[in-house]
């Protein structure tokens, strides 16, 4: 689509160029172009509504102007654009079917062949992101709050990645704070190196539990807390040793996480990392004036902007974790000069991100506009009765065994005999949390039934998962049957309203990129492979690959269906990596 479109920017910078000085260039008229409502009204639009005041014409007689100077002076789109419409304040373009057809596949199939990457990979190119996502609290499991920041930075970073850029991700841990004061003071009361060991979350959840419990008959336990935690930065050896020892269990416990959702991280620099940095972004701030004092505490007066006061400082002078983003933003700017700078974060701490922002801004710093907070809503269970290890939290092995257990029920009831159902079972629960997941629109709460999400005819990961298994089954069986056989587009005969249809959907795939890219919606992606899937399956259904001894097919509309097949399930496989969906061969 994109060089569709770029063949319709330049044709148009070309006829609008003699009507005003201040036509708009092309790379400008890509912005502008739209995807038409409804297939009849055509493949790309251009609204002219913005050209009214300039050439006080009314927009529908720009259209018809526009129009009839395209046809008369590019006569050369005609290849790839079978017609051009004046439709009100649109001028609309239509593809030309056998050359969408026959380029689409081709490219595609060509990519499938040579077994590289396909769509967008240029487009970041020289350009950097910084994106910050999961943040697990150092000393307890990752729960079901961790999920959807985990999955959704997960995406975004490797989609990113494909696209060209150069991507710096960080799980910024909260291994620094006042509970880690009062987890060194419990476990130097109650805790056992070897439980610890054998089950950190376990252990250190009982003794920060006991530590709030003995509070109520012992209020001076808060103090030795605070007073640890003011020990731990000063660099205590005693304290610390605790510390790291908690710190080097609690990441390989979340190793485990991140390895079941493919969730890869270039640095680990949890808030820790960014003690000895805190002094200057103090300074800082005093230097420039924006630092005062509230009853004790350090703040910056975010008042005037419609925003409560941002605290830097405690009244003891400790540092909280506002400071340690602060210092955070200043090394990672420095440091990984960047286009943007991400922060997948639940959508509760839009306030403080708000505030964050703000600061860096009165900082005097132009990068403080690149700097995104992408909010993600919470989990919300239908149906389901889980256990928990700790009161109301819900932790995410609890969700995974789950899901991992309806999954193998759903396959023992739709295909029995199917081999390495263990396996398979793994791979559909785990698609379908991670899908259930990114469908949804970061900023709303996901909805999860373990029914639904599990089905395998709705818009799911399972039924995702079975498409791509259709496609590679089918691949199998032209494989045993025919191992000779080998793909050839041809438009001619692939002209049928389903062909174009999938072709047209493979050709939106670099867009739809673009659109998550700028959104930072992995769900964009999503329903775009749901409407993939659907029509694969519509192809499917209607065009039989290898015919049979009652319906022979002729063997260079063999090759061409092949084509469409292979090109498909290039592109579903590429979505679902993108996406964190497992691929199953076999479902």
């Amino acid at each position: 689509m994109l060089t569709y479109r770029q063949q319709v920017a330049d044709a148009l910078e070309a006829v609008l160029s003699p009507l005003t000085p201040t036509a708009p260039r092309s790379a400008e008229i890509l912005t502008l172009l739209e995807e038409p409502p409804q297939s009849e009204m055509g493949d790309i639009a251009f609204p002219c509504f913005r050209l009214a005041k300039e050439l006080r014409k009314a927009p529908p007689q720009i259209s018809a102007l526009l129009k009839e100077a395209i046809e008369k002076e590019h006569p050369s789109l005609a290849k790839s654009f079978s017609e051009v419409k004046s439709l009100g304040p649109y001028l609309n373009f239509f593809l030309n079917p056998k050359e969408v057809i026959q380029r689409q596949f081709e490219s595609t199939l060509k990519a499938f062949e040579a077994g590289t990457p396909f769509g967008l990979s240029t487009y970041g190119k020289n350009q950097q992101i910084v994106l910050e996502y999961s943040s697990p609290n150092i000393g307890k499991p990752m729960h079901i709050g961790h999920l959807r920041v985990t999955i959704v930075g997960a995406a975004l970073n490797r989609i990113y990645r494909h696209a060209g850029f150069n991507v710096v991700s960080i799980n910024h841990i909260g291994d620094w704070g006042s509970q880690f004061g009062k987890l060194a003071v419990a476990f130097k009361k109650w805790g056992s190196e070897k439980a610890l060991r054998e089950d950190p979350f376990k252990h250190l959840s009982e003794i920060y539990v006991r530590f709030h419990k003995e509070t109520e008959s012992d209020p001076s336990l808060e103090a030795l807390g605070a007073e640890a935690f003011k020990k731990l930065e000063n660099g205590d050896p005693e304290v610390k040793a605790v510390w790291k020892t908690i710190t080097e269990l609690s990441l390989k416990e979340y190793e485990r996480i991140y390895e079941k959702i493919d969730a890869r991280f270039d640095q680990i620099l949890g808030e820790s990392f960014y003690e000895d940095k805190m002094p200057d972004a103090i300074s800082l701030l005093k230097k420039k004036g924006l630092l005062k004092e509230s009853q004790g505490a350090q703040i910056v007066d975010l008042e005037p902007y419609g925003m409560i006061p941002m605290i830097m400082l405690k009244s003891d002078g400790s540092t909280i974790y506002a400071t340690r983003d602060l210092a955070a933003a200043l090394y990672r700017a420095k440091t990984w000069p960047f286009q943007k700078m991400i922060y997948v974060v639940g959508a509760q701490q839009e306030l403080h991100f708000r505030q964050l922002f703000k600061v860096l801004e009165l900082l005097g710093f132009e990068w403080a506009k690149d700097c995104i907070h992408v909010k993600t809503g919470w989990y919300q269970f239908k149906g389901v009765s889980l256990s928990t290890r700790k009161g109301q939290t819900l932790l995410l092995e609890e969700v995974f065994d789950k899901a991992k257990e309806k999954a193998l029920e759903v396959i023992e009831e739709k295909n029995p005999n199917l081999p390495n159902k263990k396996e398979t079972a793994l791979k559909v629960s785990m698609g379908a949390t991670v899908f259930a997941d990114l469908f949804t629109d970061p900023v709303k709460d996901v909805n999860f039934d373990f029914d639904r999400v599990l089905d395998f005819n709705g818009e799911t990961g399972p039924y995702v998962q079975y498409t791509y298994a259709r496609a590679s089954s089918i691949l199998r069986k032209v494989k045993e049957a025919h191992p000779d056989l080998t793909p050839k587009v041809d438009a001619s005969l692939l002209d049928s309203p389903e062909c174009l249809a999938l072709a047209k959907r493979l050709l939106k795939f670099e867009m739809t990129l673009i659109h998550t890219i700028s959104e930072n919606r992995p769900s964009v992606l999503a329903h775009y492979l749901i409407d993939l899937a659907s029509e694969f399956n519509r192809f499917y259904l209607s065009h039989r690959i290898l015919g049979s001894e009652e319906e022979p097919i002729d063997e260079t509309l063999k090759r061409a269906r092949l084509a469409v097949v292979m090109s498909t399930r290039k592109v579903l496989s590429e979505c679902m990596r993108l996406l964190g969906i497992p691929a199953p061969e076999q479902m």
